[in-house]
């Protein structure tokens, strides 16, 4: 049996990890589509921005690294849970695997 202060710790990995998966999922959605890039500043302080058909490349790698370093926080806390989320850990990462073209093979969850 779980004591009060293990149930409060497991809850807390719990909504951490939901929280990751909640902004890796916004991340993915706003991969393929138009992205917008914008600048302030210079001598007059002005604002200027523009729509991109994709994501440029330094902000796709800056969003992947991003997505790797959620994808690690999430498997370390499923180490710490044991197996009960680990299927559901691996089933996202492989899924998000398969969106970006890094499974050879698709999963059987995708």
């Amino acid at each position: 049996m779980d004591s009060e202060a293990e149930r409060q710790r497991r809850e807390r990995r719990i909504a951490i990890a939901d929280g990751i998966l909640a902004e890796m999922h916004a991340t993915v959605q706003r991969l393929g589509g138009p992205y917008t890039v914008f600048n302030f500043g210079g001598r007059d302080n002005t604002f200027a921005e523009q729509e991109l058909p994709v994501m440029p490349p330094r902000e796709l790698l800056a969003a992947m690294q991003a997505m790797n370093h959620g994808a690690d926080v999430l498997r370390k806390l499923a180490e710490i849970e044991g197996d009960r989320g680990l299927e559901k850990a691996e089933s996202m990462l492989g899924r998000l695997a398969d969106r970006f073209g890094l499974n050879d093979e698709p999963t059987v969850n995708g």
